[in-house]
């Protein structure tokens, strides 16, 4: 991800919400791949809403898978936690879970704890 993210180009802006980057095919699917997985996050201060495809006529959005293996979010989460140096408590994981999860439903602390 981080070498996709360094390889693409940037490559202008329609007013006030899109940015247009450009490059190779595989560091573009890369992208794609970590946002359908929920792997992208936003730069701090600021929010991704979509991710797209254009076309020379269209704009193909992405959508975001709602399963995610329970696994990777939670090892991302505390990953989170520790880079913030966070105590990755069970109530602090389940808060996290919310805060970048949303729209995707959560296990329950009771799972968490298994």
């Amino acid at each position: 991800l981080v070498e996709s993210i360094i390889k693409v180009e940037y490559a202008g802006f329609f007013a006030p919400f899109t940015l247009l980057i450009r490059g190779r095919d595989i560091d573009l699917d890369s992208l794609r791949e970590c946002w359908m997985k929920r792997v992208l996050r936003s730069p701090k201060n600021y929010t991704i809403i979509k991710l797209g495809d254009v076309d020379p006529f269209e704009i193909a959005f992405i959508t975001q898978s709602h399963f995610v293996p329970l696994t990777e979010v939670l090892c991302l989460t505390i990953a989170n936690m520790n880079n913030s140096n966070s105590p990755a408590s069970l109530e602090t994981i389940c808060e996290g879970l919310k805060e970048c999860y949303t729209g995707v439903e959560l296990p329950s602390a009771e799972v968490l704890n298994h």
